[in-house]
């Protein structure tokens, strides 16, 4: 008996698992084959920040195990792989351009192949949520980013005003307010690892521009 849900024809499963040996041929997805093994590479903060890990290997496995309820569903996890690589990896790293570069890949071969990414599959713009970032989290954050450099600080400035300037609001004498209860998860966990990395590598705590955090 066919263990295969409802909604996901065999047709379909084979049509995701060309898409997935196509985009596995593509030379800038090496290091999407499989999942990203935190441990051996010292990324003590990987499961904090990414919440559901994805990868080539592991969406063959689920089509392969019947797993999908709908093509779309499939669709979202691929898009998932460049989303948390994004998430986790800062703007200027060459895997956070791989990953834009397997995107395009993507949405080629879906263009050609009359495969329909509808706006349930593209990735969202996180909206503020902070029912998924935890209090503790958000205390943490603040403590850190007291502790960071001047110069840390200031690109911490940079980031959110780039992609979440409504968290930031400026006050007299060059002063800034930072509320990080209106940082989006996405900015907000890019924050937190950069944070991290800097208190990692440099304990200093030479304040900047007056930043108040609430």
């Amino acid at each position: 008996m066919s263990t295969k849900r409802p909604g996901f024809s065999r047709e379909e499963t084979n049509r995701a698992l060309t898409l997935i040996k196509f985009l596995e041929e593509q030379p800038e997805s090496f290091d999407f084959h499989h999942p990203v093994d935190f441990k051996g590479l010292g990324l003590d903060d990987y499961p904090l920040i990414i919440k559901k890990p994805m990868d080539l290997s592991t969406i063959k496995k689920n089509l392969k195990n019947s797993r999908y309820n709908s093509f779309e569903e499939f669709l979202q996890d691929v898009m998932l792989i460049w989303d948390n690589c994004r998430t986790y990896n800062m703007s200027d790293s060459p895997i956070y351009h791989q990953a834009d570069i397997m995107e395009r890949h993507m949405q080629r071969y879906c263009s050609q192949h009359g495969i329909p990414l509808d706006l349930p599959v593209k990735r969202p713009k996180t909206e503020p949520d902070s029912q998924t970032i935890e209090l503790q989290e958000k205390i943490d954050l603040s403590e850190s980013l007291k502790k960071i450099s001047h110069p840390a600080l200031g690109k911490v400035v940079e980031m959110i005003e780039k992609d979440c300037p409504s968290a930031l609001h400026h006050l007299p004498e060059e002063k800034l307010q930072l509320r990080i209860d209106a940082l989006d998860e996405a900015t907000f966990k890019k924050i937190a690892k950069f944070t991290l990395q800097e208190l990692n590598e440099d304990e200093r705590s030479e304040p900047t521009k007056k930043v108040k955090f609430s």
